[in-house]
């Protein structure tokens, strides 16, 4: 070794991968927000907007308004077109806070002015720099003005070009895996968690030692497939706890890619205490590997000083073949809002009440698993069982006891495993967040929600 070596001149041991996490528009600085209320740490967070107001109110450590002359810092006004020419406006701005980034992520929602029209130029900038670039995107509902979708999935296609690894999470994905009584922002900060925990697998991916390593560079090899990417971390403990953990880790029911079929490659880092045996990480690894037959495979082991009941596993997948998106945000309505409508959505099933016809009116209480025939037989009785009529006003009482009940089938249909796949406060593909709290009172500063529901929940409770 030379004297320069042992003077450390040379010496880049102590040196991490830079992180940068930016949010562009004002659904994506407010998933920054969110990020640093859970106080992920080892990342630098960014937020680029034209909306002077959300920039002063976001808590990012580097903030850049762009657009200051063309748009005054009111905002894109919903003009995807407006949006670019402000980021070309200040493109040597945008260059400059991205500058020395190993990897970027970008957080933006599709459909609106900023992020959409300024989000493939950010890219650009960060991938000119050399740095990894991986997008989070989510689609709007399909409820939403069909020109927001039309603007989202030519920004969806235009930002493609400009990044290493694309993950989409529609918005119709959360509303159907929400419990009908989740709170309208609960069930955003659930679309939040996706960034979240991207964020958090790669972070303790390359800044955590283990026994057998997995470093940047790996990452790199993996991610450079381009291509949809799938982020996942999964916890178990108890009995199969290395498998429950696998399991969850490659199901992620809020992501277009729902699971890792068809990737070209997978990092799999499995972590727990010293007591983690071989046979459970060999078990995990051979499970992850089934579901992902032709993907190039790296893994890492980082095993603790103590004993640890849970074992956490992390996924990262990429290089999954393009999907038309649009073949999914144009097929069939399958009542995508009624999780947010709670009060109306049991009103259908109260509506055979309408027509007090005796026959009908006891055939629910009475036998509802019978056949119609049943309702013949109970015919004479009408007479009797007058006061059966009376009783129907009590239905309204059925809907609290039915919300229970609505969420399985639909957790059942949405995934293909017995992962949780409902959102009520826990944390959707086993996920471990701390996103527990409800968050600013003001509801009219969320962005992703639009404007018309914006306006109700400001003075909700």
């Amino acid at each position: 070794m030379s004297e320069r070596d042992r003077h450390g001149e040379f010496d880049t041991f102590d040196q991490h991968a830079v992180i940068k996490v930016c949010g562009i528009g004002g659904g994506g600085c407010n998933s920054v927000d969110r990020m640093i209320e859970a106080g992920l740490s080892g990342v630098q967070f960014i937020a680029i907007n034209t909306d002077a107001q959300s920039l002063k109110k976001s808590r990012a450590e580097v903030r850049v308004q762009i657009g200051t002359k063309s748009s005054g810092g009111l905002g894109a006004g919903a003009n995807p077109e407006a949006g670019r020419a402000a980021c070309e406006e200040d493109r040597e701005e945008v260059r400059a806070v991205l500058q020395g980034a190993d990897m970027v992520f970008l957080a933006l929602g599709l459909g609106g002015g900023t992020g959409t029209g300024a989000a493939p130029i950010v890219a650009e900038e960060a991938m000119a720099s050399g740095a990894l670039v991986c997008a989070i995107v989510t689609l709007p509902f399909s409820f939403e003005a069909a020109l927001r979708m039309e603007n989202a999935l030519k920004g969806l296609e235009q930002l493609e070009k400009h990044v290493d690894t694309l993950i989409v999470v529609p918005n119709d994905r959360i509303a159907e895996l929400s419990r009908p009584d989740t709170f309208l922002l609960d069930a955003f900060r659930h679309g939040d968690e996706v960034l979240h925990n991207g964020v958090r697998a790669i972070t303790e991916l390359i800044t955590v030692v283990g026994l057998i390593n997995v470093d940047f560079k790996d990452l790199r090899t993996i991610m450079l497939a381009k291509g949809r990417a799938l982020m996942g971390i999964g916890m178990a403990e108890g009995d199969d706890r290395a498998i429950r953990a696998a399991r969850e880790a490659i199901v992620c029911p809020l992501l277009e890619q729902s699971d890792i079929n068809g990737a070209k490659g997978v990092i799999i880092n499995v972590r727990g205490g010293k007591d983690l045996r071989m046979q459970e990480v060999t078990e995990a690894i051979q499970f992850i590997k089934e579901n992902a037959p032709d993907a190039n495979i790296i893994f890492g082991v980082v095993v603790e000083k103590e004993e640890l009941p849970e074992v956490q596993i992390t996924v990262i997948a990429a290089g999954f073949p393009h999907k038309d998106v649009s073949s999914y945000v144009n097929r069939p309505p399958r009542a995508a809002a009624v999780p947010f409508a709670t009060a109306p959505a049991p009103a259908p099933a109260v509506s055979p009440q309408q027509p007090p016809a005796g026959a009908k009116g006891e055939s629910a209480p009475a036998a509802p698993a019978q056949a119609p025939a049943a309702d013949a037989k109970q015919a004479p009785p009408p007479p009797e069982t007058a006061p059966a009529p009376e009783r129907q006003p009590d239905r309204p009482a059925a809907p609290p006891a039915a919300k229970p009940a609505a969420p399985a089938p639909k957790g059942a249909a949405a995934g293909s495993t017995g992962v949780q796949l409902t959102i009520d406060n826990t944390e959707p593909g086993g996920f471990r967040t701390v996103f527990q709290d409800s968050g600013p009172k003001d509801r009219s500063n969320d962005s992703r929600i639009p404007a018309f529901l914006r306006k109700r929940f400001n003075g909700s409770k």
